[in-house]
């Protein structure tokens, strides 16, 4: 039987194995974000990760989202993703744990409303 501090001990909490982040994308124009989110899709399969994209309908020329992965992983796939353009912001999370949790990534409707208490893509009511 293990005991509760055990779980805590390095190695096994979710920060050594995990990293997981938050980002934005400014895109150049709204016609190419369909393109960059597949991409994103295709890269966190690849990576084995998992987490959402979206391009908003209220804030067409920009892409939001989150990604989890393992701790090697995540790293990387935060660094592919700063290659994707200029204007991207990534928000590492200390604890891991995602907003969205899926078992795959996912591409979100543009429709659904989806923000956050804080930047990036925040909801307007708590600007």
């Amino acid at each position: 039987m293990m005991d509760k501090t055990s779980c805590q001990a390095p190695g096994w909490r979710m920060v050594d194995r995990f990293h997981g982040f938050r980002y934005s994308i400014l895109l150049q124009n709204e016609s190419n974000g369909d393109e960059i989110m597949k991409k994103i899709r295709e890269k966190a399969d690849e990576y084995s990760c998992f987490g959402w994209a979206q391009q908003p309908i209220d804030r067409s020329i920009v892409i939001v989202g989150e990604v989890r992965c393992n701790k090697h992983r995540g790293k990387q796939m935060g660094s592919w993703m700063r290659r994707l353009g200029t204007n991207v912001t990534l928000m590492e999370y200390p604890d891991t744990k995602i907003k969205l949790h899926f078992s795959y990534f996912k591409l979100v409707d543009k429709r659904r409303i989806t923000c956050f208490r804080d930047q990036p893509h925040q909801c307007p009511e708590f600007a």
